[in-house]
């Protein structure tokens, strides 16, 4: 127990203190080096990973709730929102249970994945790459689908299947958005491609290709902690030089 912190009937838990979340971290008048942001999207992966190996989904990666410690290292938090197979939650039943402007295409239409795994690991997976998009653009990866979406189609109406050529389509659009802002990244085709994989808009084909041609587990996150590591690693060796 701690002293002052203890209210009856009701879990919670505490957070080391941070310095404050990646919104006040990013100023975008200011030059925040691509190394800390790569950095911190590997610290992002890590942490997702991390919640998936004890089949936890976060659900609501976002900026706010990135939190900076030393000005260095980037944590998760706030699991309010988060969803366990194993352990109810009043919002267990939600298709989503995040914030709805980062939500991934599939969950404006309901579509849903059959296996709870799939569907749950498939929007963190679009989380953490729309955090790519957040970083180098300063909008995330739905904000800029929004943009690129023909507005001669009221897409909403539409079924999943019928809607996704259009989403793929914007998806197109916003990857050269975001490889408009990514100049400085070295390899930052791999940094494309990542995010490409992360956020593509049909969630079936959303991860790592390699996992997917194997037929396992298509959101796993080992092989997109090692891309931002290494892509880190560069940049930050880039700055001693």
């Amino acid at each position: 127990n701690i002293p002052g912190y203890l209210d009856a009937n009701v879990y919670y838990m505490i957070f080391e203190k941070a310095e404050g979340d990646v919104r006040s971290h990013l100023n975008f008048t200011n030059l925040v080096d691509s190394a800390w942001k790569l950095r911190s999207l590997h610290n992002i992966a890590t942490g997702i990973k991390q919640l998936h190996n004890i089949e936890i989904s976060h659900q609501d990666i976002k900026p706010s709730n990135i939190f900076v410690f030393d000005e260095i290292t980037s944590k998760i938090g706030d699991l309010g929102r988060s969803l366990c197979k194993s352990i109810s939650s009043p919002h267990s039943e939600l298709n989503f249970s995040g914030d709805m402007r980062y939500a991934p295409p599939e969950v404006y239409h309901g579509f849903v994945l059959p296996d709870w795994k799939d569907k749950v690991f498939a929007i963190d997976c679009y989380l953490l790459g729309s955090m790519a998009t957040f970083y180098f653009t300063g909008q995330n990866m739905t904000a800029l689908l929004s943009q690129k979406l023909d507005r001669r189609i009221n897409i909403l109406t539409l079924s999943f299947e019928n809607a996704l050529p259009y989403w793929i389509s914007a998806f197109e659009e916003a990857l050269i958005v975001f490889d408009d802002h990514i100049n400085d990244v070295i390899e930052k085709e791999k940094l494309l491609n990542a995010v490409k994989m992360l956020c593509f808009p049909d969630p079936r084909r959303r991860g790592h290709v390699k996992n997917i041609k194997e037929k396992g587990n298509n959101y796993q996150l080992e092989r997109f902690v090692e891309i931002f590591n290494i892509l880190a690693t560069k940049a930050e060796y880039n700055l001693t030089k």
